[in-house]
């Protein structure tokens, strides 16, 4: 850890100052450069220099729009506020959560869009009951994967002591092409879309009384059930390939719409309200018809 070369990027002034005087203090020997506060200069700056073996980076930068840029794998868990709007380049990196985190937790009120110009870009989870994408507000998947690499479930009833979804959508998703999300455990689902338990978890002013995920492209593998439409939910499916290996590639507790898209499952493709042998205490009224149809 001697003489390293270390970058800060930081938007705001003071915070920047603040973070280099407790660096220099702490580590006098290293070398540090604090570059300008905003992705398009620091970009032109790492094009132009020999990149720094340590990087501190706010990547909030984005705060009033534009896009900020992954610059390399990073370990890190970020919150996107009600009172931001931020799109995020994974930039073919990965951004792994700090322990007991979720990786990227959008707040009610806040948006966030996720692109990967470079290809091969990841959000992971690593965590015990924490996803990669945890959203009360609007989030848009443009590119990615979105795994749990630690995912350890076992079956139905063990979690291995590391399970989750990879996503879990309370607010309003959409998931279109280029996106893939995958895990290999067989306690969770995969993607939820709306409440376990309704009556405890929805909550007024912090998450959406009808969650609402839309799908129109993408690859989805894995999970207990690769996509569950729970509580409250409300799922339109018009592309996208699904398929699950332990269970189903789609169950339905809500209401649900699907007019493309691939399914396959090694028992049911697709179940509406659980099955003749489910031990849910869900009662089969409480469903309403799953709709299917063809695209325009």
């Amino acid at each position: 850890m001697n003489n390293l070369k270390v970058a800060i990027i930081e938007d705001e002034v003071p915070a920047a100052r603040l973070l280099h005087s407790m660096l220099k203090r702490l580590r006098p020997q290293w070398e540090i450069v604090v570059l300008p506060g905003n992705i398009e200069e620091a970009g032109a700056w790492f094009d132009a220099n020999p990149h720094p073996e340590l990087l501190f980076l706010d990547i909030h930068l984005s705060a009033e729009g534009g896009t900020a840029v992954l610059l390399k794998d990073t370990a890190e868990s970020i919150t996107v506020s009600g009172d931001r709007t931020v799109t995020l380049d994974l930039g073919g990196n990965t951004l792994t959560n700090t322990a007991g985190s979720h990786t990227i937790t959008v707040v009610l009120g806040g948006r966030l869009t996720l692109e990967d110009s470079a290809g091969n870009g990841k959000v992971d989870n690593i965590s015990h009951a924490k996803a990669a994408l945890f959203n009360n507000g609007t989030a848009v998947l443009n590119g990615g994967e979105y795994t749990r690499s630690a995912e350890n479930g076992q079956s139905a009833e063990n979690n291995g002591g590391n399970s989750y979804y990879n996503l879990v959508n309370h607010g309003v998703m959409t998931i279109g092409e280029g996106v893939s999300v995958s895990q290999s455990g067989q306690y969770s689902s995969m993607v939820e879309n709306g409440y376990q338990n309704y009556g405890t978890e929805y909550k007024e002013g912090v998450n959406a009384a009808a969650p609402t995920l839309t799908i129109t492209g993408g690859l989805f593998d894995g999970g207990l059930n690769t996509i569950k439409n729970d509580d409250g939910g409300v799922l339109d499916i018009s592309g996208g390939t699904f398929k699950n290996v332990t269970q189903y590639a789609l169950m339905n507790w809500n209401e649900a719409s699907i007019s493309g898209g691939t399914f396959t499952s090694d028992t049911y493709a697709v179940v509406n309200c659980g099955s003749s042998a489910s031990t849910n205490d869900r009662q089969m009224d409480e469903c309403r018809p799953l709709l299917l149809g063809r695209k325009a």
